[in-house]
Order: C-alpha cells, then structure tokens, then sequence
C-alpha cells in the first residue's frame, strides 16, 4: 500500500548533506579550493555540492568524509526544518587534524585568548608527558 511507503525528497537529501559536508570542512578549518584539491574536484563542484546542487557519488563522498575524519553516516542524518540533529558523544566525534588546529588557533585575533589557549595546550601536554 502506498501509505506504508516513507517518500523521500530528493532536493532537501541533497542540500541536507550539502550542509553536513560544508560544516564540518569549516569545523575543521579546510577552504572548499583545499578539500577539492584533496578530493580531485574543483572547488566550485565542492560548492555546487555544499549547496544541494549536485548529487555526491558514493565514492567521493566516501573520500570527502574520509578526508574531513566525519563518519560517512553521520552525513545521512536528516532533520525536519528547524531541528538539529543530536550532538554526537564526545567521545566519538573525530579528532581534527594538526592543520585544522592550527587554522583555527590563527583565527583567534584577541592576544590574551591566544595565550590562555596556548598555556592551557602546554600545560595538558606536560601533564600527559608527567603521566
């Protein structure tokens, strides 16, 4: 019966994972010209992607998400307009890499902000090196 058929909307997949994709490349500090770079795309198919535009094949959203350390799933969680989608546990959510660290440590403009972030990543490091 048709009822008992959930339909799914073609465009809203496509921006939703746009979305997902764009907001984990600035989470981790990549400029779309980098990740379609890393990718072997233009940085315009990147954004043609971010926006819904195009369909993301299998295989390259599998190297995106591979390439931006976000499980491949975590892109198919769709939400209604005006909800979000639960935070993954903290635990799970995937280390930035040293690049994303440092992009976005440059990005902070306040000198006091700076050094209380960089004492405090010094000072974690000496305790872990302690033990």
């Amino acid at each position: 019966m048709i009822d008992d058929h959930v339909f799914f909307d073609d465009t809203a997949a496509k921006r939703a994972i746009g979305r997902k994709i764009r907001a984990v490349r600035l989470e981790r500090g990549l400029s779309r010209l980098k990740l379609g770079d890393l990718v072997g795309v233009s940085d315009h198919q990147i954004m043609k992607y971010e926006l819904g535009q195009d369909h993301v094949s299998a295989g390259l959203l599998w190297k995106i998400c591979s390439i931006l350390r976000c499980p491949i799933d975590s892109v198919f969680v769709l939400t209604e307009p005006g909800r979000t989608a639960p935070e993954p546990a903290q635990d799970d959510a995937p280390l930035p890499d040293e690049e994303a660290i440092l992009a976005a440590f440059r990005r902070i403009t306040a000198p006091e902000v700076r050094m209380r972030v960089a004492r405090l990543i010094l000072s974690l490091a000496q305790a872990e090196r302690d033990g």
